[in-house]
């Protein structure tokens, strides 16, 4: 009897424990997916309270984007006044629902670049009030943009902030779940008999709890990879599907084209009629292309660039396909046109090929007048791929601003003075590329001549701090990135002014090849000159189209290609354009540089001329690696002394100085 009383004791303990364990398993469990669930809930929320002040945010870049359009009513004063009133709400509903320092920080921010961006707004307005339409245009390029630009970067980064921390919390409650699973069971089956009810009740509440956080998390994850304005997959969603599609592809046999298409001169399009209706366009182009099979796939991968998988589509059925596909957009898009460019899956491509393939494609379109469709397989034989490494190793330069900076002097015949330095920025040896020209090329492929320019830009003022305060500095700007935002005449003039170089010294110089919209290019270029910077034409005669524009623009300095020297010293023709470009240059007041003089006798043919032929009076300016290589240095007294020994000497004697 004792041992059945000792037993009945120890299996009363045993349950008591059993069912005590359980039930401090089942609360932890139910505690932790309440707490996560909401704190999952609260994340979203967060998310959706920063989606409501970016929306509140762009009513208020909408009405400063037309505010410069027309005259202000005490009803536009009263609209702007309440459209601020509704973001400082907005942002305060967020402001009382956070507690970390971080959150608190990130809404100071945004705070005061919305502050910053209306006090541009509420300027724009004044000087539209007082009629000075010009200075309202310029204070709404130079201010308003970047200021509305810089609030949306920073609501966006703070919206995206808490769809990371939502996914990261969601996950680690799934691992925290599945071990309380496990526990659950274990404890459970010790415990069947005495605690089934229990169980019951608490698995009827976990599947709550669960159904419930679940819609969270596909929220989230929804959010995180779609576009915020066109609702289409946005750039993540794009890398996984291809990856998924590729896949699926090579283990069934199945066709697959990828497709890359951009809108038109976009850019062009917003600054003439509006972001509003530049937004509008994008809608209306991710309208489009959604309304297509249900099986393909579309995605928003950049601001303009859009792309779209057509599964199960080989390169014959996607020609046809596009091109009504294109010209549907052209009925919807008021005017608006776009470029496609398409490249069938093939065996042994990965998604680097394909995609590269795909934009080889596109650039061809863009590059042969646009509103074009163009299959790869169409221009295989004439397109020069980028390999993998030059990709990456542009991606790196742009990171790590990887480039050296040598200066080259320009020398003043008739005074036998250095007039200043051409500043050459030269990628740094260890990433593999030839040299500059190597990286605008791939650059170029890429789309990335603005950002390349940006940081040669930066790089190069950044090295001309020691040039001396009398000198002129030369540096080379593509023409097209004098159209971006963040690349205007002011901008540029100021990052000159911060590392010492005052506007009146620095010449921008503009390379012949690469003009492309001349009308759009004058605009520019009276920006800078307004400021007191001066222009030169670069590589002239090294394209078809020196003459003209130099009969179009007037420069300050035009800058003639060493090609043009050298065939001129050998060919009548030559020698011609040579004249042309002088007396040209001449009549517009030009000061005349000849580049890449690099002998005694091209020194020699140049001074000759000066001095038999009138007509090249006007070749003032030399430059060459005989009168100075490119150095980080500048010349020292013994250098100098001989290039002035070399300009300075009689004809007959030039090759007995130069040895």
């Amino acid at each position: 009897m004792k041992r059945i009383n000792r037993f009945s004791r120890i299996f009363t303990i045993l349950i008591f424990v059993v069912v005590a364990s359980l039930t401090a398993y089942g609360y932890g469990s139910l505690v932790i997916d309440a707490s996560v669930g909401n704190a999952v809930q609260n994340q979203f929320a967060l998310f959706e309270l920063y989606r409501t002040v970016n929306d509140v945010s762009l009513a208020d870049e909408i009405h400063a984007n037309v505010a410069w359009a027309a005259q202000p009513s005490d009803a536009t004063w009263r609209l702007a006044a309440k459209e601020q009133r509704a973001f400082d709400a907005a942002l305060a509903s967020i402001r009382r629902s956070v507690r970390t320092p971080a959150d608190v920080a990130a809404i100071a921010d945004i705070a005061k670049a919305h502050r910053a961006a209306v006090a541009a707004a509420w300027n724009v307005m004044h000087l539209v009030a007082a009629r000075q339409r010009a200075a309202a245009k310029r204070a709404y390029d130079d201010r308003v943009l970047p200021s509305y630009e810089n609030l949306s970067h920073r609501i966006e980064a703070a919206s995206q902030q808490h769809i990371a921390l939502g996914n990261f919390l969601s996950a680690r409650w799934k691992g925290t779940e599945y071990r309380l699973q496990a526990a659950m069971i274990g404890v459970g089956l010790l415990g069947l008999l005495v605690l089934t009810g229990l169980a019951s009740a608490m698995r009827t509440y976990r599947i709550r709890a669960d159904l419930a956080t679940e819609r969270e998390i596909r929220k989230l994850e929804q959010a995180a990879l779609s576009d915020s304005l066109t609702s289409l997959g946005n750039h993540r969603a794009f890398r996984e599907d291809v990856l998924k599609e590729i896949s699926r592809s090579r283990r069934h046999g199945q066709a697959l084209t990828l497709v890359l298409i951009d809108v038109d001169d976009f850019k062009a399009l917003n600054d003439a009629r509006g972001h509003a209706h530049g937004d509008s366009v994008l809608v209306e182009t991710a309208r489009t292309l959604q309304a297509g099979r249900r099986e393909d796939r579309a995605y928003r991968i950049g601001g303009d660039e859009f792309a779209m998988l057509l599964i199960e589509t080989d390169r014959e059925h996607a020609k046809g396909s596009l091109e009504r596909l294109r010209d549907r957009l052209r009925e919807r898009l008021d005017g608006a046109t776009v470029s496609m460019g398409f490249c069938e899956m093939e065996s042994g491509f990965d998604e680097h090929d394909l995609y590269e393939r795909a934009d080889a494609a596109l650039y061809a379109a863009k590059r042969n007048g646009r509103d074009k469709t163009v299959d790869f397989a169409a221009i295989r034989r004439q397109t020069r791929l980028v390999p993998v490494r030059k990709s990456v190793a542009l991606q790196t330069l742009l990171k790590e601003c990887a480039l050296d900076v040598d200066f080259q002097p320009i020398w003043n015949v008739s005074t036998k003075e250095i007039l200043g330095f051409e500043a050459l920025a030269r990628p740094a040896a260890y990433l593999g590329l030839t040299g500059p020209q190597e990286a605008f090329d791939v650059a170029e492929r890429q789309r990335r001549v603005a950002d390349l320019d940006r940081v040669c830009v930066d790089k190069i003022f950044a090295a001309a701090a020691g040039l001396p305060q009398t000198q002129l500095l030369f540096v080379n700007i593509t023409p097209e990135t004098l159209g971006r935002a963040d690349f205007r005449a002011k901008t540029i003039a100021a990052a000159a002014l911060a590392s010492g170089v005052q506007p009146k010294r620095l010449v921008v110089e503009l390379t012949e090849r690469r003009i492309a919209d001349t009308r759009e290019l004058l605009r520019h270029v009276a920006e800078l000159r307004d400021l007191g910077v001066l222009i030169a034409l670069d590589d002239t005669g090294a394209g078809s189209a020196g003459l003209e524009i130099l009969t179009k623009f007037t420069f300050d300095f035009v800058k003639i290609d060493r090609s043009v020297i050298a065939e001129a010293m050998l060919h009548k023709r030559a020698y011609g354009v040579l004249a042309g470009i002088v007396a040209i240059a001449r009549e517009g007041g030009a000061f005349v540089i000849a580049e890449g003089i690099e002998s005694i006798d091209q020194l020699w043919f140049l001074q000759k001329l000066r001095g038999t032929s009138p007509e090249f009076g006007g070749v003032s300016g030399v430059q060459g690696y005989l009168l100075g290589r490119p150095r980080r240095d500048l010349p020292n007294a013994t250098a100098f002394a001989r290039y002035q020994r070399i300009l300075s000497a009689p004809l007959v004697e030039r090759d007995t100085v130069a040895s």
